[in-house]
């Protein structure tokens, strides 16, 4: 077997990257961590893990989870022990959707939509360019133009150099929130795609005060169970926030070990 069926067959590594949020965050000014706040994403503003476990123990959770018949995502550890996933673990785990918002889908692109989002291409574009310039490895051929610019090293870029007069020109503190807000989506809570990225991340974060109205524990909750459908079902890519599946098993695990020792 051949090197590139064996990554088909092991499936493609999560855009789930936790790490990527804890690097951007650092870099915004307290005001546009005042504008992450505002949008119910105070608790993302902290350290994550630099690392996630391999792609093979992820794969070895999306085999073994299962659906309880109350719809809540099961694991059992050993025999009479089984680990259990709800949506009220994803305010535990990730600090956020504690209080139910008034919508569990993300929200859509307004009237600003166009003129916001071709501000934030020109920023991203010049930002390519000059890490192009510095030497840095071009991206990968991506399926549109869009993931080659929504990159953690294009919006670090641009977050490290706020200052530079051409980034001034387009460039506020609500739009370093709203790009650092994609982030979160794009590398852990929803996590939709592997080459593309979807009109629904940008519109959802193109309208912070639309973002602050998510019932985030439904809608993340709902996607990590739609992409372990999708894997069942023959899906190589692992969608939704595998973070807080991979948190949840782990925990329970070292739980489980300690209890043995005793």
């Amino acid at each position: 077997m051949n090197s590139q069926n064996q990554q088909d067959n092991l499936g493609r590594p999560p855009r789930c990257a936790p790490h990527a949020i804890s690097e951007l965050g650092i870099l915004l000014s307290e005001t546009a961590r005042e504008f992450v706040k505002s949008a119910g994403f105070h608790n993302m503003l902290r350290e994550f893990p630099s690392k996630i476990p391999k792609l093979t123990f992820v794969m070895w959770l999306m085999d073994r989870v299962q659906f309880d018949e109350s719809g809540n995502i099961a694991l059992t550890l050993k025999e009479g022990m089984t680990r259990t996933l709800t949506k009220e673990d994803v305010y535990l785990i990730l600090g956020i959707g504690k209080t139910p918002g008034e919508r569990t889908d993300l929200p859509s692109g307004n009237q600003e939509y166009p003129a916001v989002l071709k501000k934030l291409h020109e920023i991203l574009s010049y930002a390519s360019r000059k890490l192009a310039e510095k030497g840095a490895k071009k991206s990968r051929k991506a399926a549109n133009k869009s993931r080659v610019l929504f990159t953690k090293q294009c919006i670090k870029e641009v977050l490290q150099n706020a200052g530079d007069d051409e980034i001034k020109k387009h460039f506020d503190d609500e739009m370093a929130a709203k790009l650092f807000c994609f982030v979160v989506l794009d590398k852990l809570l929803i996590s939709l795609g592997f080459s593309t990225v979807t009109k629904s991340l940008l519109d959802a974060v193109l309208n912070l005060d639309e973002l602050k109205k998510v019932d985030w524990s439904t809608l993340v909750f709902n996607k990590l169970k739609e992409s372990i459908v999708d894997w069942k079902t023959g899906s190589r890519n692992l969608t939704g926030c595998i973070y807080l599946l991979i948190v949840s098993i782990l925990v329970s695990l070292l739980f489980l070990c300690r209890q043995q020792v005793i």
